[in-house]
């Protein structure tokens, strides 16, 4: 896969791109990061919050877990919340496509 990668690689820099290889330190970090559900579990929880708090009950076990691992993801800046406020806030798109999401 790698010299595939590379082979791509080398055929868009013929082609004319201009191609900049930046160091990705999240990368080593992904394990913690995930570690109590990452993004999803953040996304998931800021969704379902309000109904929670009304209908905990109405909720399957195995899926109220799931959502709750991203309780407080939002409240203080862990590593998965801080990569992804970075990751949404430098994507340059014009307002009409930009995330609506409120961290």
């Amino acid at each position: 896969m790698a010299q595939a990668f590379d082979g791509a690689l080398a055929e868009l820099r013929k082609a004319g791109a201009r191609i900049v290889d930046i160091p990705l330190r999240e990368l080593a970090e992904l394990a913690q990061i995930n570690a109590k559900g990452g993004l999803a579990a953040a996304e998931s929880y800021a969704i379902h919050r309000a109904l929670i708090a009304k209908a905990e009950n109405m909720y399957d076990p195995r899926v109220l877990t799931r959502l709750l691992r991203g309780r407080g993801a939002g409240r203080r800046p862990t590593t998965s919340n801080s990569l992804a406020r970075g990751r949404i806030s430098s994507v340059a798109l014009p307002p009409s496509l930009r995330p609506t999401m409120r961290w």
